[in-house]
């Protein structure tokens, strides 16, 4: 006979059941046993015994059995003796390394749109475990232990997201496809892939690389931090990453604001303020300030956005991912630190209250979130500064910086010498810079044209200099 069950919101299952005679406390019942299919959200395979005269419910047996791999509890570094964790997610025990949400592969030659030759180097043992494998060091492309490590962490770590409401991914929700998290990247060659990274597209979504000593997938917090783009991805369909046209810049907030969530996610995990202690520890209890030394690099301006999170975490505790997920949901894709302050400050005040709000108001405040211009005073002194000029296509004859910088000009000063250098290593010909001043203002940008990418700047003085470097000889040349 045919025998339905209703779970939650209608949601009806039809079940092959038996019915035979049960031994229960009170003796012999007449019963239905029920063997459903495995719950995939719940992680459970339960059996169940229906009494056929009362129609009470209980459940006798769960059938799921788990199996275990081998892994670093948070890094090589920080926690270095390997620990056995159940796969409680698995989609097919005993198989393969899925789980519902994601797969993890090994990736080579990963392509324009997502995809890559793929190969699964992890098999279960008799078991149906993944006990069977080591780390290994050195460059290594067939370690199969890369793909069990970024297993356990990536279950881990979508275990705590579900904990906190998220249902679904962006390659689920949007492309109806399991994202994989691929393992031993390298380049053509082959060459060492010394980093990891978010991919944007599906099914393949984060790459972590095979680099020349340190595999990418042992290192939770890596893997943790590539997923939280894949978290800020789910929240914002149209992805946070666009830059942002300011009358003194051109920039990329969205990217440092994605770094600083990816980097809180992460140490939500761990508990601790430092990412990726076997691979390039960054610090995030910082008193990184806006403008401070931003340089136009987004892990490096991110530190202001994540040195607030930090501590706003440490304040709220298990309160504080719900809060910065809610928030997730109000950001354009050009979203720049001020509007991101205004946004956590008052999904705190809605959530948690106005002490809550007052606390990110103030912590925002004193690195300059709310009010960051563009402009920093060079100190005699401080050493050399760095910042990155990309160039964005479309716009023209150039694009503006991302910070610009300021200089006290003793009074009676004859003459003044800009010297820069250039380290980009790609381009083998001259690197060429604009330079335009102003004289107790930042110098200003306006966009316009037909498109709104012909770039124009206000200086003084009629003045603006094209510099450019070569092997040759080092030019300045002002029109």
């Amino acid at each position: 006979r045919d025998f339905c069950l209703s779970r939650g919101l209608g949601d009806v299952y039809k079940r092959q059941v038996r019915l035979v005679w049960a031994r229960t406390p009170v003796g012999l019942r007449l019963s239905w046993i029920v063997d459903p299919p495995p719950d995939l959200v719940a992680l459970h395979n339960h059996v169940f015994r229906v009494d056929a005269s009362t129609g009470s419910v209980q459940r006798v047996a769960d059938k799921l059995t788990h199996a275990s791999a081998q892994a670093y509890p948070e890094n090589p570094v920080r926690t270095p003796e390997l620990e056995e964790f159940e796969l409680t997610g698995l989609l097919d025990p005993g198989e393969t390394l899925t789980h519902p949400w994601f797969d993890v592969q090994s990736c080579f030659e990963l392509n324009a749109v997502g995809s890559c030759n793929v190969m699964r180097l992890a098999a279960p043992d008799e078991a149906g475990d993944f006990l069977g494998y080591a780390p290994q060091s050195g460059f290594v492309l067939d370690d199969a232990f890369a793909e069990a490590s970024a297993y356990v962490h990536a279950e881990r770590f979508w275990t705590r997201m579900q904990s906190f409401g998220l249902a679904t991914t962006f390659c689920e929700d949007v492309f109806e496809d399991r994202m994989v998290v691929a393992t031993n990247f390298f380049l053509e060659g082959p060459e060492p892939y010394n980093n990891g990274f978010y991919t944007g597209r599906c099914p393949v979504n984060v790459v972590l690389g095979q680099g020349p000593r340190d595999d990418w997938a042992y290192d939770g917090d890596l893997v943790y931090h590539e997923l939280g783009h894949a978290v800020v991805h789910e929240r914002v369909p149209t992805y946070v990453g666009r830059a942002k046209a300011r009358p003194e810049a051109w920039t990329y907030d969205s990217r440092a604001i994605n770094e600083a969530v990816a980097d809180a996610l992460s140490t939500g995990m761990t508990g601790d303020s430092i990412v990726a202690e076997s691979l390039f520890s960054r610090d995030i209890d910082t008193e990184a300030t806006c403008p401070g030394r931003l340089s136009g690099q987004s892990h490096n301006d991110s530190l202001p956005v994540s040195g607030a999170l930090w501590r706003l975490q440490q304040a709220w505790g298990e309160e504080f991912t719900p809060v910065l997920l809610d928030a997730l949901t109000a950001l354009p894709q050009d979203v720049g630190y001020e509007e991101f302050a205004e946004a956590m400050a008052s999904v705190a005040g809605m959530s948690l209250g106005a002490d809550a709000e007052a606390t990110a108001r103030a912590e925002f405040e004193a690195r300059g979130l709310f009010d960051c211009e563009r402009a920093v005073e060079l100190e005699p002194g401080a050493g050399t500064r760095f910042i990155f000029l990309g160039s964005e296509l479309g716009l023209s004859p150039y694009t503006p910086p991302p910070v610009q910088f300021a200089i006290d000009v003793p009074a009676g000063t004859a003459r003044v010498e800009l010297d820069y250098l250039s380290a980009d290593e790609l381009l083998e010909m001259p690197t060429a810079a604009h330079a335009a001043w102003r004289w107790g203002e930042p110098v200003l940008f306006e966009y316009g044209g037909p498109s709104g990418s012909d770039i124009t700047t206000m200086f003084d003085d009629g003045a603006s200099c094209l510099l450019y470097t070569s092997d040759a000889a080092d030019d300045l040349l002002c029109v």
